[in-house]
């Protein structure tokens, strides 16, 4: 994870088929938790990037998913939390789904639980690619 404190500057990075899942859900999680230090919320775009085509039809365009990361108090969690636990990840029979449950800390406890859901993509310009379908908040 990036350093809360000095987040870097050359932060920028983008879909690619050499990222496996966890790649994808730290560097998701590292622009989220940094977001509120980074300009122009590079953070929340940065996370936008790595939607799945089928997550961003469903969300909408960029800033429509910057009101729902900072307007929707069941993800505004995600914004400069302190610690992420990452759990096992667990791929589906065949290999191109994913799942990976990530605790969110705050002040010493945990604040939010999270259930990312990522597939493998198949389409152009995204072949190859790691991408996230979902993030379900259970607690």
């Amino acid at each position: 994870m990036l350093d809360r404190n000095r987040p870097s500057e050359s932060f920028d990075p983008f879909p690619s088929s050499s990222l496996t899942p966890a790649d994808v859900v730290r560097l998701q999680l590292d622009a989220l938790q940094n977001d509120d230090l980074l300009p122009e919320n590079l953070g929340i775009r940065i996370a936008y990037r790595f939607a799945s085509p089928g997550n961003k039809a469903a969300v909408g365009q960029p800033k429509d998913f910057l009101h729902l990361i900072k307007g929707n108090p069941a993800y505004h969690p995600m914004i400069g939390f302190e610690r992420a636990e990452l759990g096992t990840l667990a791929y589906s029979v065949f290999g191109d789904q994913a799942r990976q449950r990530v605790w969110l800390h705050r002040s010493g406890r945990t604040t939010a639980i999270y259930c990312y859901v990522l597939s493998k993509q198949s389409d152009a310009p995204f072949t190859g690619c790691w991408m996230v379908d979902a993030v379900i908040r259970e607690a």
